[in-house]
């Protein structure tokens, strides 16, 4: 009886222990660092159950059989609580002084270009299994910008690259995540100017904290990391204040005069199909990255349509396309959006764009300063010409249109004109 009393309490341990597994998760993935940032490879693992979890002898492995690391013989992990597993200690406390909860070092790294996580328990049972990639759908802007793979929630499919968000700057090991806050930021791209309003590409800056920020000697890069404008000395940005970067200020000037706070020129172009810009200090640290696109859910009319990427500022996440929206044609460059799209006009009344229809004429009124575009749409809002307009009065018959209704609309920084035509 005790013999078999025996046996039924080690059976019980090992089936409890194998439960108790179940509520082990990778909650965060770090695979390829910045090199001017970097923490060495390293993963996040949560206990997300109701009952400590030991870990004792469990075994890490990649994609690569070889590689093998066994964890501690002691380890044990509480309720609710997490740990990183990291290839390069030194690495990782040089980048996080604060983080304590972490072991290693495994003498292999994950790949940076997808790989797998294998943890076996002591047992040799395989526990948990998850492969990522660094390509679509996989976010791309965990990849060697600075920023982290976060778990969405542990009821989700971790293989699954929906169950993933791009996370802060430089990650959340060993802690929960919380939305981050950086004091300098992307708040509006203008990647894809639409060649009758073309005002270049630039993007803008935007300093949401509560201080002045230094950003003398700070560079502005794209993907390539010999494409970089190196902004001046003495420069800083005042609290809730922007800055544009400009990469034409001819361009720039002609359709935006009132805009002073810019600086330029920068000597590449930002890629009409999304792409990884950055910003680094004077010390050539990255201090901020995301990762612009023109397809899914990000808004479509920035991609050569004359609007721009706004940043909505409600939620923390810049790489989170829904974070974005079309604001207003020409956009609203050094200066916060405004919904009646007459951002920059404040010091005293403009005279504002007409557009008319006198005796089969378009009578068009362009006021000093911007030009102005012209197009016309048929009723389907098919686009069938378009024009751009100097400051001036401008005359446009009717005769040639069909007798399909059309529609005219003038676009201009003092608002936007549209009318029903029918010859």
């Amino acid at each position: 009886m005790t013999k078999n009393h025996g046996l039924w309490i080690a059976l019980f341990s090992l089936w409890s222990t194998a439960v108790a597994a179940q509520t082990i998760a990778v909650a965060e993935i770090n695979f390829n660092s910045d090199s001017t940032t970097t923490s060495g490879d390293w993963f996040e693992l949560y206990n997300y159950g109701t009952s400590s979890v030991s870990l004792a002898n469990w075994v890490f492995r990649d994609g690569n059989n070889q590689n093998q690391f066994v964890f501690p013989p002691t380890l044990q992990l509480a309720a609710g609580a997490r740990i990183v597993v990291v290839n390069d200690s030194q690495k990782f406390k040089s980048r996080h002084p604060f983080v304590t909860n972490f072991f290693g070092s495994f003498n292999f790294g994950l790949g940076n270009n997808g790989d797998q996580i294998r943890l076996y328990d002591a047992q040799g049972n395989l526990v948990v299994f998850i492969e990522y990639a660094d390509s679509l759908p996989w976010h791309p802007a965990a990849d060697g910008t600075g920023r982290t793979l976060e778990l969405r929630s542990v009821t989700l499919n971790p293989n699954d690259p929906n169950s993933w968000f791009v996370g802060c700057m430089f990650g959340s090991p060993g802690m929960p995540f919380a939305p981050c806050y950086d004091q300098i930021i992307f708040s509006e791209i203008n990647y894809n100017p639409n060649p009758l309003f073309n005002a270049g590409e630039w993007v803008e800056l935007y300093n949401r904290g509560p201080s002045y920020v230094n950003l003398s000697g700070w560079s502005f890069k794209d993907s390539k990391e010999g494409n970089a404008f190196y902004l001046p000395a003495n420069l800083h940005l005042p609290p809730q204040s922007r800055l544009v970067l400009v990469g034409d200020t001819t361009l720039f000037d002609a359709m935006h005069p009132h805009v002073t706070n810019r600086i330029g020129n920068f000597d590449f172009n930002l890629s009409n199909d999304g792409e990884l810009i950055r910003l680094f200090d004077y010390s050539g640290t990255l201090r901020f990255s995301m990762v612009y696109n023109d397809a899914g859910d990000w808004p479509k009319t920035p991609d050569g349509g004359g609007y721009t990427l706004e940043f909505s500022d409600t939620t923390w996440n810049v790489n989170n396309p829904l974070a974005w929206f079309a604001g207003c044609v020409g956009g609203s460059p050094g200066y916060a959006y405004d919904p009646d799209c007459l951002t920059g006009i404040t010091d005293e009344p403009q005279p504002l764009a007409q557009l008319t229809v006198v005796e089969g004429m378009l009578l068009i009124t362009v006021p000093m300063g911007p030009p102005a575009l012209l197009r016309l749409y048929s009723v389907e809002g098919h686009l069938l010409d378009a024009e751009t307009l100097n400051p001036g009065q401008h005359r446009r018959p009717l005769r040639p249109m069909t007798l399909t209704p059309l529609l005219c609309t003038l676009i201009h920084p003092s608002g936007v004109i549209t009318k029903k035509l029918i010859h």
